[in-house]
């Protein structure tokens, strides 16, 4: 990545996962100029620059679209009915209101996949929504099919129009919930957009279905097996 950054390549991080999980890989890559990321599947937009002893990251926010107020309040109501656990994303912290034992195994599974670290709350997320709205959230749960099925059928009962509705990604034991006009490809043209860069010279990496916008918007689009 170093030497395409030499030759004048704009180079850029694209991940479904929060900041706070990226920074040991902004850090390993050593740019000697900020970098832009665009994180929680499209939901935010960063210019992230590393200290000089490379040990943090900070960033200045070039855009974000968190989940409406009105569907972040559903979302949590509908996976207590459906007894999952819901995780919220929010100022660089990671909250989730685990009930029963396999709710803390999957949070614990969580931080061990992403190295993040979570914080439990039992006040149904009022203290985080009082921090902000989330930028994306998880429903942790092992019947993911079926629990794609309810929060799909519930919203399209809650708003006949579909631009209304959040984003949906299904995990292999998680589902993700966006706000309805983000993802990948979206992030990725508004990026373009704010850096003046040309979408139609972009050559894009993906490997999982939420890259599929990303990786369609692109001028050049790759899908690897393990990105």
């Amino acid at each position: 990545f170093r030497s395409l950054d030499a030759r004048g390549f704009v180079i850029s991080i694209a991940t479904g996962r929060d900041i706070t999980t990226v920074y040991e890989h902004i850090i390993r890559l050593d740019l000697p100029h900020p970098l832009c990321v665009i994180c929680s599947n499209g939901a935010r937009g960063l210019l992230c620059s590393v200290n000089d002893s490379k040990t943090a990251v900070s960033f200045e926010t070039l855009f974000e679209t968190p989940v409406p107020r009105n569907i972040t309040r559903q979302a949590i109501k509908l996976s207590k009915k459906l007894d999952c656990c819901c995780q919220f994303y929010v100022d660089q912290k990671i909250y989730a209101d685990p009930t029963y034992d396999a709710h803390f195994k999957y949070t614990e599974r969580y931080q061990q996949l992403t190295g993040c670290r979570t914080e439990y709350v039992k006040d149904d997320f009022e203290a985080a929504l009082e921090i902000g709205l989330p930028s994306k959230m998880l429903v942790l749960c092992e019947n993911v099919d079926d629990v794609l099925a309810a929060f799909r059928d519930y919203f399209e009962a809650e708003y006949s129009d579909a631009k209304q509705r959040p984003t949906l990604i299904r995990g292999q034991w998680f589902l993700e919930i966006l706000h309805p006009l983000v993802c990948k490809g979206v992030g990725l043209q508004k990026m373009c957009r704010i850096r003046n860069l040309d979408i139609s010279r972009v050559i894009a990496f993906g490997d999982g279905d939420n890259d599929l916008e990303f990786i369609q918007d692109a001028g050049i689009g790759i899908v690897m097996k393990n990105g």
